[in-house]
C-alpha cells in the first residue's frame, strides 16, 4: 500500500482513500500524430487539498509539444524532506475527452522506495480537464469500477492482477482508446478526482 500512495501522491491528484491501482502494460496510443499539444497543462500546479504537493509539467525539446516531462514534488512529513519523482506523460484526445498517459522516467535517478516495482514499464491514465482557467481537474480510473465493468462484460478489456491492490490492463492501444470512448457512459469510473491550480 506505502508503493500506491507514493505513486498517486507523486502524481499529486489522486486522494487518500484511493488505494488501489491500475496501469496499462501499452501506451494509450501508438500513433505519435495522435497526440495533443495542450498548452494549458505546461506550468506548476499545486493539489487544492495538500498545497504542500506540486508537479511541474513542462515539454520535452524537439518533441513539437506531445511529449511531457512531469516532475514531482512530495512532502515526506515523517522524514520533514521532499520526495521528488519524474515521469513522461502525452496526452491523447479521445472523441472529446483528453487523458494523460504516464509512465515513470527511468534514466534520472530519484529516491523512490520499492523501484522495483517500476521495472515493468507501466502506463497510469488519467482523464484530465480544465474547469477555469488556472484549474486542472484530475481523475483516475477507479480499479473497483473497472473490475465490475470489465467483469459484467460492459467494457472490452482485459486485466490480470499483479499484486493484491495492483491491476494492469492488457490490451492494446486500440482496445484501450475504444474502452476509453464506452467509459463516458460511468461516471462512477472516474469518481476519483482531485482539483488542482495553477501557482505559476
Amino acid at each position: 500500500m506505502k508503493k500506491q500512495l507514493i505513486f498517486l501522491l507523486a502524481i499529486a491528484v489522486i486522494t487518500a482513500s484511493s488505494c488501489d491501482v491500475v496501469s496499462s502494460i501499452s501506451p494509450l496510443s501508438d500513433n505519435k500524430d495522435k497526440l495533443v499539444f495542450e498548452k494549458s497543462f505546461i506550468g506548476k500546479w499545486k493539489e487544492l487539498k495538500d498545497p504542500g504537493d506540486y508537479c511541474v509539467a513542462d515539454t520535452v525539446p524537439g518533441s513539437n509539444g506531445r511529449l511531457y516531462n512531469i516532475t514531482v514534488y512530495s512532502r515526506n512529513k515523517p522524514m520533514a524532506t521532499t520526495d521528488t519523482a519524474y515521469f513522461y506523460g502525452e496526452i491523447v484526445n479521445i472523441n472529446g475527452w483528453e487523458f494523460l498517459d504516464c509512465w515513470y522516467n527511468i534514466s534520472v535517478k530519484c529516491i523512490i522506495k520499492d523501484q522495483g516495482d517500476f521495472l515493468i514499464n507501466k502506463h497510469f491514465i488519467f482523464q484530465l480537464s480544465f474547469p477555469a482557467k488556472d484549474s486542472l481537474s484530475v481523475a483516475t480510473l477507479s480499479a473497483e469500477a473497472l473490475k465490475k465493468l470489465v467483469d459484467g462484460k460492459k467494457l472490452p478489456l482485459h486485466y490480470t492482477s499483479i499484486k493484491e491492490d495492483e491491476y494492469i490492463l492488457l490490451d492494446n492501444p486500440g482496445i484501450l482508446q475504444q474502452a476509453l470512448e464506452t467509459s463516458k457512459k460511468y461516471p462512477s469510473l472516474y469518481k476519483d478526482k482531485s482539483i488542482l491550480v495553477r501557482s505559476q
